[in-house]
Formats: C-alpha cells, sequence, structure tokens
C-alpha cells in the first residue's frame, strides 16, 4: 500500500516523494489540517479541495484509519469470509474502507463484494481513480467503481441498492449536527434485508461523544444499533452523554511519516494510534439475543446510587479499553440504564486470576462482576465500582457482531 502511495504522490507532483520540497508542503499541509480539525468552535472547517490536503491524509491519516476498518471487517466476517457482498461507501475519500476490504479479503482467500461510493471532492476521487482499481485488480475479489460525484446528503442517481453494507467513515465530524441522522435515515432505505450500515469517527470526545448521540436518536427511526451497545436490560438507552471508543495495538510509521517525521523535526507528523469509536446499525428490529436475567441477583447501573458503599454484582458490556495505568485499571462499563457513566477501578495489587478478566476483556463483550464496592466520584459526576482481590469478574459474552447478508461463518456471535 505504500508503494500505491507513493507512486500517487510522484505522479501528482512530479518529484520524487521524498524530496525535500515535497516533503515541506506534506508537512504544511499536514499541519493545517490537525489545526483546523482541533477547532473548538462548533462549526469545523475540514476541506479537501486540493492536491496538497487529499496527500496530506494519505501520509497522515489513512494509515490508521485503514487499520480501524480492517478490524472492523475481521469482526464482521468472523472467521470465514462472507459469499458475496454488494457495498456503498458514503464519502469515499481517497478510498480507505475499499482498500481495507480488499486487503481483508485478499488475507481470508475468499469472498468477493462490488464497491460502490460518493464522493464530493474531485481530488479524492482523483486519488481513489489512481489507487483503488489497481489495487483491486490484483486481488481479484472485489470490484469497484468510480464514485459518484456529489454532495453525500442526499443519496444521488444512479445510487439505488439495495447494499449488503454501507459504510461510513469519518464523514460525520465533518457535517453541521442536524444534517447527521437525516444523511443516515436516507442510506438506511437502500439496505438490503439483513443489511447493515457502519459508521467510524475519531475517538476524542466530542465526536466520539456526538456520534453517541446521534446513534441513540436513530435508535428505533429508522435504524437499530447493533453494535457496540447491547441493551443488557432491553430498555432505551438513557445516558446523558457517552464517550466510548475502541483502542487496537498502534501501526507502524510508513516511510512517508518518517521522512516527515525526519524533516519536519518532530514525530508530530507520525499518526500510529488506532483509536475510534463506531457504530453497527441494523436496518430492521433485531431482538437481542441476550438479556440480564430478572433473578440475577445483578444490580442496574441505573440503580447503582442506591447502593452507595455496599457490595454489588452486576452484568455490563465493557465500552472502553483500559482508560487507567499499571497501577490503577480502569474500564468504562454499561448496561443502558445508567445516566451517568459507570467505570470499574482495580488497583494492581488487586489483580488476582479471578478478577484479570476486568484486564483482558475485549471491548463490547459482556462481563459479570460480583463483590465490587460502590463509591462516588464527585468530580467527574460518575460512578465507580472497585474490584478488589475478592472479586470476581468472569465473561458471559464475547463481542457482538451481527451476521451480514450471505456470510459463510456459523461460528460467529450473533449477539
Amino acid at each position: 500500500m505504500q508503494d500505491e502511495i507513493e507512486r500517487y504522490v510522484r505522479k501528482k507532483t512530479r518529484k520524487d516523494p521524498f524530496d525535500p520540497a515535497v516533503l515541506d508542503w506534506i508537512c504544511a499541509a499536514v499541519t493545517a489540517q490537525k489545526a483546523a480539525y482541533w477547532n473548538e468552535e462548533e462549526k469545523r472547517t475540514i476541506r479537501y479541495r486540493t492536491p496538497s490536503s487529499v496527500i496530506a491524509y494519505l501520509a497522515y491519516q489513512f494509515p490508521v484509519n485503514y487499520a480501524a476498518w480492517a478490524t472492523i471487517f475481521a469482526g464482521l466476517f468472523g472467521r470465514r469470509p462472507p459469499g458475496h457482498l454488494s457495498v456503498l461507501d458514503i464519502g469515499c475519500g481517497p478510498g480507505t474502507v475499499a482498500l481495507a476490504l480488499i486487503g481483508v479479503l485478499d488475507r481470508m482467500g475468499g469472498g468477493t463484494a462490488d464497491v460502490r461510493a460518493v464522493e464530493r471532492s474531485r481530488d479524492h476521487i482523483d486519488a481513489y481513480a489512481a489507487i483503488v482499481p489497481q489495487v483491486a485488480a490484483a486481488g481479484g475479489r472485489v470490484t469497484v467503481h468510480p464514485p459518484v460525484a456529489a454532495d453525500i446528503r442526499v443519496p444521488p442517481a444512479g445510487i439505488a441498492g439495495p447494499f449488503d453494507l454501507i459504510t461510513c467513515s469519518n464523514v460525520l465530524n465533518e457535517l453541521p449536527e442536524g444534517d447527521r441522522a437525516p444523511l443516515l435515515q436516507a442510506y438506511a432505505r437502500l439496505l438490503s434485508p439483513g443489511g447493515l450500515l457502519v459508521c467510524i469517527e475519531p475517538a476524542e470526545m466530542r465526536t466520539a461523544s456526538l456520534l453517541r448521540r446521534c446513534a441513540l436518536a436513530l435508535h428505533g427511526n429508522g435504524l437499530y444499533i447493533r453494535a457496540p451497545c447491547r441493551f443488557l436490560r432491553g430498555t432505551p438507552c438513557r445516558a446523558e452523554r457517552c464517550w466510548s471508543f475502541v483502542t487496537h495495538p498502534p501501526v507502524a510509521a510508513t516511510r512517508l511519516m518518517r521522512h516527515c517525521a525526519e524533516r519536519g523535526g518532530s514525530w508530530r507528523f507520525c499518526n500510529t494510534d488506532v483509536q475510534y469509536a463506531y457504530v453497527v446499525f441494523a436496518g430492521q428490529p433485531v431482538p437481542s439475543a441476550y438479556r440480564v436475567p430478572e433473578r440475577s441477583g445483578c444490580i442496574r447501573c441505573g440503580d447503582i446510587g442506591r447502593h452507595l458503599h455496599r457490595y454489588v454484582s452486576t452484568e455490563v458490556t465493557v465500552v472502553s479499553d483500559e482508560l487507567g495505568s499499571p497501577d490503577t485499571h480502569v474500564r468504562k462499563i454499561c448496561d443502558g440504564t445508567g445516566r451517568e457513566g459507570v467505570y470499574a477501578v482495580m488497583h494492581g495489587y488487586h489483580v488476582r486470576p479471578a478478577n484479570r478478566w476486568l484486564l483482558d476483556a475485549p471491548y463490547g463483550s459482556v462481563v459479570r462482576i460480583t463483590h465490587a464496592l460502590v463509591r462516588r466520584n464527585e468530580r467527574h459526576h460518575a460512578w465507580n465500582l472497585l474490584v478488589t482481590r475478592d472479586s470476581e469478574v468472569v465473561p458471559v459474552r464475547p463481542p457482538a457482531w451481527p451476521p451480514l447478508p450471505g456470510a459463510a461463518d456459523g461460528e460467529k456471535t450473533k449477539d
């Protein structure tokens, strides 16, 4: 993949991609993009209207976004590749989703897909045309069509569906908040029976929290959340604010990253942390396969305040990776009933085989915590469950990855 991107840089600049002038050009574009993204104002101005902005994306953001989508596809497919998928990528950029799909199917050695896309940036479409078809042809499993150049907020003519999978990668945060839910509702009508719509957004608090807010507003209004939220009590989520994201091992810095870092005198041009928020929607309601038994003796997160300073048991979904340190482990937990955040906290000296699953539980999995002490965290307006050496933490359900139409994997978790 590095070779294809470097060839594109060479094509657009007519220079070696590691020429000092080219590297300075990329560093300046990356710096400008980061400044626009971290604008704290409500209206961010993230645009890809020049070749430099697209090349900056390929050099800095593409590797981690590619890794995120590769992980999503691996989760959706399980241990076996799908049969055949029709895919629509909304706001496809230079082809991150399509390239990740090609890579996963190639590594799995099976499955085919037909990918269509919508994108408004001509420069992104140019990069897509230069990179994606060549990679797809080499693999032979994925057919890609030229992106339709259009405003993504309304499904354009010629994009009729139905689609087994619709993807939306780091698009919503570039739109006004009021446009996000209507956009997803419009595209949800293009899903095939059993089809899924998957959104990924950056992990930082504002974008991740707004994704959750948008998802909860859509749940039952044309779309239905399938993951990572589990609705363990069968009730609508009551969270006033939810900042939840997943973390994966970092990717290796690419050649362009390393050269930009050396040229720019700073490793701020190396973006290797894979962290993102995601939601998997279905177009139709699907009953969850698991609910916490009513007589389990497990308290609801929404009732935790009634048990202050008491030892309790609960069944919850793990909705964060490690938030603490080797000295104090912290995982965010949820069952959909609490208005405020709840965190499982365990000091390092309390770790025992019986409670170690708190450290190892995958994001999105369901665990049972027994004999944990309820404490209030006034500073963060949250609740803590203190897991001690006498507590137990055991797995109940693995992460929920709903099946795609045509998926051949009968061993996948169908929560």
